[in-house]
């Protein structure tokens, strides 16, 4: 069977809807070499094709404009999708090692294809799937609290950065999806889940941002 065939086949197997976005943890490679892992929404288009939609803003961004190479990391733990969100304000112990984390269930591996403007304030990358990596074989059960904490981990982001451009409406909103999503998660998820961990360490930067700004 053709790899691109086989490739395709793969993407379908771990989820991928065409033209849906998913949220997962892209890696990237900062100008030093170091690893910048960061939560990042990728949609497939078809075929052996995704497309990354990164603010300008970012490291993300700047990386792939200047690297071919991005791995996605296919991760259910929300824990380090905070961590990765939050790099100066979370204290998450995790390893990379060839682009990937020791926890993630698949590597996706690409190539980048071409860059073009999506917006003002973001550029959208095509890239090409060179190689697909499956390290977990089970299946897992469906979490409402995980997709929640994994929500609000990205309403918090977008509240961050209008927070630093002073857009107080926008805040408001964001902040309101977050507590609806705590608000879920605390009523079905255990109290040492991972979850319950994301929903309060994300309150406490809410507070902590407020008396910042």
């Amino acid at each position: 069977m053709p790899l691109k065939i086989q490739l395709t086949e793969k993407i379908i197997k771990l989820g991928f809807r065409k033209n849906c976005i998913v949220e997962t943890i892209l890696v990237t490679k900062n100008e030093d070499g170091a690893y910048n892992p960061a939560p990042m929404g990728v949609t497939w288009v078809g075929g052996i094709m995704m497309v990354i939609n990164p603010y300008k803003s970012t490291k993300t961004c700047q990386n792939l404009q200047r690297d071919c190479i991005s791995v996605i990391n296919i991760d259910s733990n929300p824990l380090l999708f905070l961590a990765t969100a939050f790099k100066d304000e979370i204290d998450l112990n995790y390893t990379i090692d060839n682009y990937r984390f020791e926890s993630s269930e698949a590597t996706i591996y690409l190539l980048k294809n071409k860059c073009s403007k999506l917006s003002e304030d973001r550029l959208s990358f095509l890239n090409e799937v060179n190689d697909i990596k499956i390290h977990n074989n089970y299946p897992r059960v469906l979490s409402r609290g995980t997709s929640e904490a994994i929500n609000a981990i990205i309403h918090a982001t977008r509240v961050n950065y209008y927070l630093k451009q002073g857009a107080w409406d926008e805040v408001e909103i964001f902040e309101k999806k977050i507590w609806d999503s705590i608000e879920l998660i605390r009523r079905i998820s255990g109290k040492d889940s991972p979850e319950i961990k994301v929903s309060n360490i994300i309150e406490g930067m809410l507070d902590k941002w407020r008396e910042e700004f």
